[in-house]
């Protein structure tokens, strides 16, 4: 164990001793305790991270906690409905920023059937009907009216839960798409399409659309180039564009994009990480980069093959970089997220971990600064809108040094087991007004589903701001313009 850890230690001294400066690779903060293992971590509208662990092991305890990344302090939550434990479940954020947890834990493998709603304003957890069987390691996703549709999982006799089904704020019922029966990994890298279907990219090679109309029903897009993808990580870095990376069994080093604004969509490799990961986690920036933090270059959850070096990919050059590296191994039930301030929290990992080569369960998080972080003076939102309608047009005002030049905007984090079922990245059409920029709000809910975003304002240099939160509504504009009508956009 020693060995391991000093193994560890050097590893990170060294890539920290590179000579290259911040503003090139970064910087990690020093490792800080978490009471708990935060292997569900949410970033909520108050900008504050709720997460929860496991309770069914010796030193585990589910109880949901906050942390306030401003004042660095933690505390306990609402308990969720009785007899629900959310570990192992799938969760997204709705329209009106309640989160939505469905599926659980009874044992390994053995799903629960139950659904809940965690209001932030409250707060509390309020129980959902059941779903039609348990699901354990299902996925969620927020569709663009609002529904959240939940795939896969294994229910409580652990057999494959084949049965998508969409959940209904409004009415608080559950659709079945009895056209749609089909097996498929748990934990399935889920996200909204821009036609507003939902799209599978992995980790099994075959990628699939569903149909979430009347009885649904599933159309095969597209096979990935470097097979299974299990424990690997996906993110959607532009609307319909989606970088799938590491994983499967070897590990894998590989990454590819596909391009669902395409008419015939499919797979396409990009330049491989610098090393193998699986169990590592890939967090969308405030600049549409896509950092990939952690996780392991050897099968299982070997922390011998710990990966320590952060590496960033760039949509525009489609490579990576190798950036700082962190203190601590983060494998399985690890989790990394996007902070309002633009920072990267990195937490977690254990529950199990692997004791049989010295690493332990990792009660503590550290933060990321990105290179974005010391080129320079960052922006100020001095004012924003609370909400928007979609196509909206509406004025950001910002300190006039540095002048701002985009405006982007990040969903809410929601990770588990490698993979952000919430987050997505847009990049609102901006123009210079006096006193800060004109943005547009994205005119279709298939690019941006209604929710709470992260808003950043991003210099020439690519310098972020803190982020302001924003709330996408649907529906008619503030000033009573039919939805898609830009007329007002057009005469500033």
């Amino acid at each position: 164990m020693t060995t391991l850890i000093s193994k560890w230690l050097l590893l990170s001294a060294l890539g920290n001793a590179s000579g290259l400066l911040p503003s090139e690779i970064g910087e990690w903060g020093a490792v800080f305790p978490f009471p708990t293992l935060p292997i569900h971590s949410h970033l909520l509208p108050s900008g504050k991270v709720l997460f929860w662990d496991r309770h069914d092991v010796p030193d585990g305890d589910g109880h949901p906690r906050q942390w306030d990344p401003a004042s660095g302090q933690f505390e306990m939550d609402a308990e969720p409905p009785e007899g629900h434990d959310l570990f192992c479940s799938g969760h997204t954020f709705l329209a009106d920023g309640r989160l939505f947890a469905a599926g659980g834990h009874f044992e390994v493998q053995l799903g629960q059937p139950f659904a809940a709603l965690y209001d932030p304003k409250t707060p509390l957890w309020t129980a959902a009907p059941e779903m039609n069987a348990g699901r354990w390691y299902p996925s969620a996703t927020t569709l663009s009216d609002g529904r959240a549709l939940v795939l896969s999982g294994t229910d409580e006799g652990a057999a494959p839960n084949q049965l998508p089904q969409i959940y209904d704020p409004r009415s608080d019922a559950w659709l079945d798409l009895t056209d749609a029966l089909l097996s498929l990994p748990n934990y399935p890298m889920l996200f909204l399409a821009p036609d507003g279907s939902g799209f599978v990219a992995g980790p099994a090679p075959q990628a699939r659309r569903l149909d979430v109309t009347e009885a649904g029903g599933w159309t095969d897009v597209a096979t990935g180039l470097n097979g299974g993808r299990g424990s690997g990580s996906a993110a959607m870095y532009e609307p319909g564009r989606i970088l799938v990376a590491g994983g499967g069994g070897g590990p894998q080093a590989s990454a590819e994009v596909i391009d669902l604004n395409s008419p015939s969509p499919a797979f396409r490799e990009v330049a491989a990480m610098s090393v193998a990961r699986r169990h590592f986690n890939l967090t969308i920036l405030a600049d549409g980069t896509v950092l990939a933090t952690g996780g392991t270059s050897l099968p299982g959850n070997n922390a011998l093959g710990a990966v320590l070096a952060s590496e960033l990919w760039d949509p525009d050059t489609e490579s990576w970089t190798s950036l700082a590296s962190m203190s601590v191994p983060r494998l399985y039930h690890s989790v990394a997220l996007l902070l309002p301030d633009a920072r990267v929290l990195a937490a977690g990992g254990g529950h199990p971990s692997d004791t049989a080569n010295g690493d332990p369960d990792h009660l503590d998080g550290e933060i990321f600064s990105p290179p974005y972080l010391f080129r320079g003076a960052r922006p100020v939102i001095l004012s924003a809108r609370a909400s928007v309608a979609l196509g909206e047009a509406f004025v950001v005002l910002t300190q006039p040094d540095p002048e701002p030049t985009r405006v982007t905007w990040v969903r809410l984090s929601s990770v588990t087991h490698s993979f952000n079922m919430n987050q997505r990245f847009v990049e609102l059409d901006s123009r210079p007004v006096p006193g800060g920029r004109l943005a547009i709000a994205p005119s279709s809910s298939h690019l941006a589903p209604p929710g709470h975003y992260l808003m950043f304002v991003l210099d020439a240099k690519g310098i972020p701001s803190v982020a302001a939160m924003v709330l996408l509504q649907e529906g008619l504009f503030s000033d009573g313009f039919e939805r898609g009508n830009l007329s007002a956009w057009a005469a500033q």
